[in-house]
């Protein structure tokens, strides 16, 4: 038999070569850059600042060869790997063979969530690595029971997790109160070395103030007091933002969370793997052995999908959560596939290298189109496309991650453009940091006198500034402040500079996208584009005539399955009286994306032009008001079908709604 150790080292050695092979060459999209620029100038990250996380990757900076957005991204790599570790080691304890672990690390390398977070410079890595250590050694397979080191270890790991990643903090919380009622008659022996241990779990937050202080150019929060650091650790400014949607009080999005976590669990463990999941749950239950490690995976399970389906939903699109429940699976399963092995061998050996094809097989043929998108140049050529397009000294508005992170990467590792100095949008309530050049003094003197809303802090700053002006889709999004007449221009539209057609601009970059993910965003520079055009001229036809090319084009050429383009044609279409066209348009939209609420709301304003308000306009309408509950639109429309069909009771509904939200009736 081999050894368990080899098996387990070559394994990951096999499984880091593969992530390798697909490692992004440079920044990805998202926070990428973000997290690039960190590492290069050991800045402070957004919220919760990750921390170590910078520190890990500088220690790959050196080495010679590829972009340092490569190495950061090889950090990603050997977390995931470590990752794969851990779930080996759990399953190796209790018997595991070559075969079973070959096929548990294959299972897990071909996942869509886990070869995107192995290969781009992000920090899921990390919560991988963190998370299924912390699990192995809880696990109660691991120690004698007088051995206080697994727990130890277990608390050290847990307490650095739960600093940087939300769902980890729960985890660790919950379980560690767990093992305490547990094993109170042993507990004693590691809880009296905790509080040293917890102290080391706590030391990597200290790169934060002291990165900080170093007057980084990418400094999120400055966290050089206590206050600032707490509240950058609980990501207080992400949670008032994304107030709303955290632990929502309906039904409709807790399903809505869950329903989209299992198709991300569909897609990286295969529509076979998630049943066997549940199935091998469902046997080790029944068996009644290993009990402990069965509640442990239980609760994991339970945590991670509360947490990616109400806690951060946000995320789910992104494959931001779900990795840590994605991995304990497979492992889960293959415990039990192991126990199964023990008890009939020879059933095992007939039917499950045939059940580890069925689900392999299907992986394996989605894992090129992965591989393209992690290994995309598209998000670098953006970012520099962004800086060629600014003034001299000029002033660039952004309000997307991708921007914003692809100009901090440019400029802090390449030294690229350091004359542009980027605001975000929505950051401006926030007030200057602590040292502010003396040029851009007026421009933080007029966002101080400006009213407190978001529109009227961007309008200042705008106006403020003396120099080139750009802006990422102005008159759109966080950027509606800018009022003007600007032509659809990606990535960015600068004044007085001419734009090029929308379709040289899309044939200019479809060469360069290189997966479904490079399209989706060129097409959402140009709907942003187009989107903010049609606000600055609502009465125009020839603005909606362009504007329906200009989705067009984009249906055609760039993302033919591109919903936001397609509920976009679906309102200029009805604006120019075909709303049954319109209608089409929503519908087609929906059986892409079921639950998009502006779908939901236009498709029963356009039926009830044509049908006349009814039951089926108001349901649709209603819908969407259960999809946002914070977006007063739905409900003033909701309010305005209610009066027309004569539901008193559903008007005065919606009107309590909107007056809840202070929103205008």
């Amino acid at each position: 038999m081999a050894n368990p150790t080899t098996v387990r080292r070559a394994l990951c050695w096999a499984s880091f070569a593969w992530f390798s092979l697909g490692v992004s060459p440079d920044i990805y999209w998202l926070d990428s850059g973000e997290l690039v620029a960190a590492t290069a100038e050991l800045g402070v990250v957004h919220p919760p600042g990750t921390p170590g996380y910078t520190l890990l990757a500088r220690a790959l900076a050196p080495i010679p060869f590829g972009t340092l957005a490569f190495r950061v991204a090889m950090t990603s790599a050997v977390c995931m790997s470590l990752a794969l570790a851990s779930c080996l080691a759990i399953i190796q304890r209790r018997g595991a063979n070559a075969w079973i672990c070959a096929a548990t690390a294959a299972w897990v390398v071909l996942g869509a969530t886990v070869l995107r977070s192995a290969r781009v410079a992000e920090i899921y890595g990390l919560a991988s690595c963190l998370g299924l250590a912390f699990i192995s050694a809880v696990d109660w397979a691991l120690r004698a029971p007088d051995d206080a080191r697994p727990r130890l270890i277990a608390i050290f790991l847990g307490v650095w997790g739960g600093v940087c990643f939300g769902d980890l903090r729960v985890l660790v919380a919950v379980t560690l109160v767990w093992l305490v009622i547990k094993e109170r008659s042993r507990a004693r022996r590691w809880l009296r070395w905790s509080p040293l241990v917890v102290t080391a779990g706590l030391l990597p937050i200290l790169a934060l103030p002291l990165s900080s202080v170093r007057d980084p150019t990418r400094d999120w929060g400055n966290p050089e007091t206590l206050r600032a650091l707490i509240d950058h650790l609980q990501a207080r400014s992400i949670v008032e933002a994304y107030a709303d949607r955290i632990l929502p009080s309906s039904l409709t999005l807790w399903q809505v969370g869950l329903e989209a976590t299992t198709k991300n669990l569909t897609e990286d463990l295969g529509a076979f793997g998630l049943v066997f999941a549940m199935m091998a749950f469902l046997t080790w239950a029944l068996a009644r052995e290993d009990k402990g490690a069965l509640g442990l995976f239980a609760v994991v399970v339970a945590v991670e999908l509360v947490y990616s389906a109400g806690v951060n939903p946000m995320g789910i699109a992104d494959r931001q959560t779900g990795m840590v429940l994605c991995l304990v699976l497979i492992t889960a399963t293959a415990v039990e596939v192991t126990r199964l092995s023990r008890r009939r061998g020879r059933v095992m050996i007939a039917l499950g290298p045939l059940a580890a094809l069925a689900v392999i097989f299907p992986l394996a043929i989605r894992a090129p189109q992965e591989h393209r998108i992690t290994t995309s140049w598209m998000p670098h050529a953006w970012a520099r496309a962004t800086l060629a397009q600014v003034g001299a000294r000029g002033l660039l508005m952004a309000q997307s991650d991708d921007t914003i992170a692809g100009v901090l990467a440019a400029q802090a590792v390449d030294g690229a453009r350091p004359d542009v100095w980027m605001v975000i949008g929505h950051h401006l309530h926030k007030g200057p940091p602590e040292r502010v050049r003396s040029e851009h003094e007026a421009l933080w003197r007029a966002v101080a006198d400006a009213p407190g809303s978001e529109r009227a802090k961007v309008a200042a700053a705008w106006g403020s500034w003396r120099g080139p002006r750009s802006a990422e889709r102005p008159g759109s999004g966080s950027l509606a402040g800018i009022e003007t007449l600007a032509p659809v221009a990606i990535p960015v539209w600068t004044e007085r500079a001419p734009a090029a057609p929308i379709r040289a601009q899309v044939s200019r970059w479809l060469p360069l996208t290189n997966s479904s993910r490079d399209r989706e965003r060129l097409a959402r520079g140009v709907n942003g584009g187009v989107a903010a055009l049609l606000r600055a001229q609502l009465d125009s036809s020839q603005a909606l005539a362009s504007a329906e090319a200009a989705y067009r084009i984009v249906l055609d050429r760039v993302d033919p399955d591109n919903v936001p383009a397609m509920v976009s044609l679906a309102s200029v279409l009805d604006r120019l009286g075909r709303t049954e066209s319109a209608i089409n348009l929503c519908q087609r939209a929906l059986e892409l994306r079921p639950h998009h609420a502006l779908a939901h709301r236009n498709l029963g304003v356009f039926i009830s032009k044509v049908a006349g308000p009814n039951e089926q306009a108001l349901d649709a309408v209603r819908f969407a008001a259960r999809l946002e509950p914070w977006d007063p639109r739905n409900w003033r429309a909701m309010r305005a079908m209610c009066m027309k069909i004569g539901d008193v009771d559903c008007g005065e509904r919606a009107r309590a709604q909107l007056q809840r939200l202070g929103a205008e009736l």
